[in-house]
């Protein structure tokens, strides 16, 4: 049972939507929250599906309103078997935090370390949103100068 006033009864709960929270499984996420498109906002980044096309939505958490959204795209790219002959939905999003948005690893020129510094304009001072394909590759979003910048990552 969710709590009233949650990001998914806002998009549940009103008909005029029309959207679906996938679910991915347990310990992953199709709602996140977070300070995404400013300092200091309180926000719900929502992984929402419509007719076969996913995309995920950036809510206003005190009232729901839709702030932003980004990368829609067919659901079909997503799914990949779990092995025992059942496909699943594998699209998870994640909160990246300012903090580590902000750390700058010991070594830049390894191949698993992430400089987000390197590709984000300055300041960072808000979180990201990793959406990644489940046990594969993931991009990191981060909102400036009025649009979503991305960091590709590896498995």
């Amino acid at each position: 049972m969710r709590a009233a006033g949650s990001a998914a009864d806002h998009i549940e709960g009103n008909p005029r939507r029309r959207r679906y929270i996938p679910l991915p499984g347990a310990a992953r996420a199709s709602v996140i929250t977070g300070a995404f498109t400013a300092k200091g906002a309180v926000e719900w980044a929502v992984l929402c599906s419509v007719r076969d096309t996913s995309q995920i939505l950036i809510l206003n958490a005190r009232n729901g309103a839709v702030v932003d959204s980004l990368n829609r795209s067919g659901d079909s790219g997503w799914i990949q078997s779990n092995g025992n002959h059942t496909w699943l939905f594998s699209r998870v999003i994640a909160v990246v935090a300012m903090s580590q948005l902000n750390i700058v690893p010991a070594d830049t020129t390894s191949e698993d370390a992430v400089y987000y510094g390197a590709f984000l304009p300055k300041p960072i001072d808000h979180d990201g949103i990793d959406e990644a394909f489940l046990d594969k590759a993931s991009t990191t979003f981060y909102f400036a100068q009025g649009h979503w910048f991305n960091v590709g990552s590896s498995d």
